[in-house]
C-alpha cells in the first residue's frame, strides 16, 4: 500500500483526499492514476478502467457522478509534483516526466517552447499520469528459480508498459544481492529516473539488496561506465533499454566480465524481430534469455536468445516477412 500512499500524496486537495478515502482492498490493484484537465479521473486498475465520484466511490462508467478536474486543481497538483519550483524541474519535464518521493514517476503531457529549434521548458499542462511503484516482494523469484539457481545468465525483461518491470527487476536486485542461493552477488543499479530504488532525503524507499550500490541520475552509459570503474559489480541492473547508443553501452560492457539485467517496453513477441534496439543487444551474444511479463509480472514466459538470433538471421537472409514464433522457443 506504501505505493499508492507515496502517489496520492504528490497531489493537492481534494484530489488527494478523494483518492485516500477509496476503498482499502481497491488501492492495491490501482497501477496508475490519472489526471486529465475537465475530464473524470481515471484509475488503471488491474481489472481495467475505472472512475471516481466526489464520495470516493469506483465507477466503471464516469456518468454524471464522476469527479470532473478544475485547470486550478490540475495545476496545483502539477506544482505540488514539481516541489512549487517548476524551474528545478525543467530538464525532466522537457522529456515528459518528474520523479518525486517513492520512486513515482508522473508523465507529464504539456506544450514543448521551442527556441531556436530546441525545446527550452514546457506549457500549458494538461495531464498528469501517476504510475504507482510497488516493492513487491518474491516477483523475481519466479525468474531466479528457473534461471539463475545453477548459472548467472545475462537476461532481457520485456512487456508492454506498466507491464511489472521495474518491480520484477527490483526484486531481483534486493535477491541476488541478499543471499540467493547461497551467494551474495555484487548488483550496481542504474537509476536512472530514480524509480527502481526510490532514492529520497539521502536513503532508498524501497529494498533493494545487501550487497547493492545505486547510481541514480546518471544516464545509462554514463552509470554503466562509472560501476566498472568503481563498483567492480557482478550484476548491473538498468531498466528501459531504449535506444541503440544505450544498447552499445551495455555490449562494450560486457568485455569487461560483468553480466547484464535489462528491461525493455516490448508489444510483444513478434515486434523482437524488427525493433532496433532488441537487434543491437543480441549483437553482443552475451544475453541467453528474454523474459516476458504478462498479468502485471504474475505470468512469465522465457525464451532463448539463440534462438531468436537464428531466426532473425534466417528472416533477413530469406526475406519473407515471416517473423512468427516456433515452440522451440520456450524453455
Amino acid at each position: 500500500m506504501k505505493g499508492y500512499e507515496n502517489a496520492i500524496s504528490c497531489l493537492a486537495p481534494p484530489l488527494s483526499i478523494i483518492l485516500s478515502n477509496i476503498d482499502e482492498k481497491e488501492k492495491a490493484k490501482i497501477n496508475e492514476i490519472r489526471i486529465r484537465l475537465e475530464k473524470p479521473i481515471t484509475l488503471i486498475h488491474e481489472t481495467g478502467v475505472w472512475f471516481v465520484n466526489c464520495n470516493s466511490k469506483l465507477m466503471n462508467y464516469p456518468g454524471e457522478s464522476a469527479y470532473i478536474v478544475s485547470k486550478k486543481e490540475l495545476n496545483d497538483c502539477f506544482s505540488k509534483i514539481c516541489d512549487y519550483s517548476i524551474h528545478s524541474k525543467n530538464e525532466n519535464l522537457i522529456k515528459g516526466y518528474v520523479t518525486v518521493k517513492g520512486g513515482i514517476r508522473v508523465g507529464v503531457a504539456s506544450s514543448a517552447v521551442v527556441q531556436n529549434g530546441s525545446i527550452t521548458s514546457v506549457k500549458d499542462i494538461t495531464s498528469l499520469n501517476i504510475r504507482v511503484a510497488k516493492g513487491i516482494i518474491g516477483a523475481g523469484q519466479p525468474i531466479l528459480n528457473t534461471l539463475f539457481v545453477n548459472s548467472s545468465p545475462s537476461i532481457i525483461v520485456a512487456s508492454k508498459p506498466s507491464g511489472g518491470k521495474t518491480t520484477v527487476l527490483r526484486d531481483m536486485a534486493r535477491l541476488l544481492s541478499s543471499g540467493f542461493n547461497s551467494r551474495y552477488r555484487r548488483v550496481s543499479i542504474i537509476d536512472e529516473r530514480n524509480e527502481i530504488a526510490g532514492k529520497y532525503n539521502g536513503g532508498f524507499v524501497f529494498d533493494v539488496g545487501l550487497n547493492t550500490d545505486v547510481l541514480t541520475g546518471f544516464s545509462k552509459a554514463s552509470g554503466i561506465e562509472i560501476a566498472l570503474r568503481t563498483l567492480a559489480p557482478e550484476y548491473i541492473i538498468c531498466d528501459e533499454i531504449a535506444t541503440v547508443e544505450e544498447a552499445n553501452a551495455i555490449n562494450y560492457a560486457f568485455a569487461s566480465g560483468v553480466n547484464f539485467i535489462v528491461s525493455m517496453h516490448i508489444k510483444n513477441k513478434e515486434s523482437l524481430f524488427n525493433k532496433k534496439v532488441f537487434r543491437a543487444l543480441l549483437e553482443s551474444n552475451e544475453f541467453s534469455y528474454i523474459v516476458f511479463l504478462n498479468n502485471y509480472s504474475r505470468d512469465i514466459e522465457i525464451v532463448d536468445c539463440r534462438e531468436v538470433s537464428n531466426e532473425i538471421f534466417r528472416i533477413d537472409s530469406s526475406c519473407n516477412g515471416n517473423n512468427s514464433f516456433g515452440n522451440n522457443f520456450y524453455i
